[in-house]
């Protein structure tokens, strides 16, 4: 794979990084929010993963993406359930899911 444009990606980003002042640069992060984009959410508490609907995927402090699913969470390399309190905490939302 070519990555030639890649680098050229970062080489530009660098680039502008480098022009860009601390006020600059938080005043676009301000515009980032203010068009909808959010933090991740991050979940410390078993009670926290527990209120989370059904099909919600989080990243725990292990790596490992789990799937909330109605028999528990699955980590997705092992399709294997486990309960709440066996994920490593804290936890990244990557996705909230809803009613079926």
């Amino acid at each position: 794979m070519d990555s030639e444009p890649v680098d050229n990606i970062h080489s530009r980003t660098i680039t502008l990084y480098e022009c860009l002042s601390d006020v600059q640069i938080a005043g676009l992060a301000d515009e980032v929010l203010t068009l909808g984009f959010t933090r991740p959410r991050v979940v410390e508490t078993v009670e926290e993963l527990e209120a989370l609907p059904n099909w919600s995927v989080v990243r725990t402090s292990d790596q490992c993406i789990n799937e909330r699913q109605t028999d528990g969470w699955i980590m997705i390399a092992l399709n294997q359930a486990f309960a709440s309190d066996k994920l490593a905490l804290p936890a990244t939302v990557l996705f909230v899911g809803g009613e079926e």
